[in-house]
């Protein structure tokens, strides 16, 4: 606010202070001029309806009738903000919820004692201090004994495929044998792109390390 010499925004760009004369009390009852609304005189020319705020597309209160739901917008309106008709005459419209696990709750929070003070045992201070293991040897046998990652994948490969065989009687043209390309990659155009090279040996025979 310092920087903008103790002004709203809006005063600052619009040279003149903001109007908060369209602000009213939300819930509060209100009376719309419904006359030009009506399709004949014998209607009301106006309603206690309740206020639910304003319009984003009009200039004008959303006023909320509640026996039938109808939202009126106008800008001609008597507010009485310190009536709430959802607070008295249409309480039972409102809806409610009951839950039984917020009665449990409830309960077991009213019928719950909670003590003053919570009694602790007391920790020593100063723990024993335990003997230390000597710390394992590293000799020939045990390292001969831990076996090496080549031992590991020639017993993975040993491992046997579980092909799931396709009972179902339906011939489909997997089936039969039939492959045909996917029409989505017709067009694609992609580039090999080798793998980096480990060597000098691969080095020579990439295709990025060719003159041209």
């Amino acid at each position: 606010m310092a920087i903008l010499g103790n002004c709203s925004p809006h005063e600052v760009l619009f040279k003149e202070k903001p109007s908060y004369t369209m602000l009213r009390v939300f819930g509060s009852a209100c009376y719309p001029y419904l006359r030009p609304l009506a399709d004949h005189k014998l209607e009301p020319r106006s309603l206690q309806c309740v206020f639910i705020g304003y319009s984003a597309q009009h200039k004008g209160y959303r006023c909320l009738y509640p026996p039938t739901g109808k939202v009126y917008i106008c800008r001609h309106v008597i507010f009485d903000e310190e009536s709430f008709p959802f607070r008295t005459q249409y309480e039972s419209l409102v809806p409610r919820y009951h839950s039984k696990l917020l009665k449990a709750w409830q309960s077991s929070v009213s019928t719950e004692n909670v003590p003053a003070s919570v009694n602790q045992e007391q920790i020593p201070r100063a723990l024993p201090t335990l003997p230390r293991e000597p710390e394992p040897v590293e000799t020939e046998d045990t390292l001969g004994n831990i076996g090496s990652p080549a031992a590991s994948e020639a017993n993975s490969d040993q491992l046997e495929n579980v092909v799931v065989e396709n009972i179902h009687p339906m011939t489909t043209r997997a089936k039969a044998g039939i492959h045909k390309p996917n029409t989505r990659y017709v067009l694609l155009a992609s580039k090999f792109v080798p793998a980096t090279p480990r060597n000098i040996a691969e080095a020579m025979k990439h295709l990025g390390g060719t003159l041209q």
